[in-house]
């Protein structure tokens, strides 16, 4: 049975929480796991492990305020998605707006680019799907078949013929 940790073992321990906690905090105020590995000079891997970890020793209302950091982060990226997809993006060549014919005969009209718009549009399902993760909804959902009677039926089995 192992005896109580020496001074050198609980310095190190104490020098990994301060590490793990670092990483927390620049994650929480939105650096990524890249840039925390970069700054701290570690993998990416391994700050994901070390957040994994101190997302389970952290206390639920500590996990709450995270997610709710992360979804208020998601939402003003939305409003800024939302408001490149409300404007009107137009085809720019050699510095000149492109121009179509107009289909009624009013002559010109600016060509209208939907590649802002379409590239716009995934990132708004990329925050939902990062929405619907932080709130639970891609969670499995457990359901109970207690009680329930279930009868098979052979088909072309006379059950007559077998009493």
């Amino acid at each position: 049975m192992p005896g109580p940790p020496t001074g050198a073992q609980s310095a190190a321990a104490a020098v990994r929480a301060d590490r793990r906690a670092e990483m927390w905090r620049l994650r929480v105020n939105g650096v990524t796991q890249a840039e925390i590995a970069a700054r701290l000079g570690i993998t990416q891997q391994a700050v994901s492990k070390e957040l994994r970890r101190a997302v389970d020793a952290r206390p639920a209302t500590a996990i709450d305020e995270y997610r709710a950091i992360e979804l208020d982060k998601l939402d003003r990226l939305e409003r800024v998605v939302l408001a490149v997809l409300g404007r009107k993006h137009l085809v720019i060549s050699g510095g000149n707006v492109m121009t179509i014919d107009d289909p009624d005969g009013g002559g010109p009209v600016p060509l209208i680019d939907d590649g802002p718009v379409l590239a716009a549009a995934k990132v708004l399902v990329a925050l939902s799907a990062r929405r619907a993760g932080l709130v639970g909804m891609d969670s499995q959902a457990k359901v109970s078949v207690a009680d329930v009677q279930v009868r098979y039926t052979i088909d072309g089995v006379d059950l007559a013929a077998l009493h």
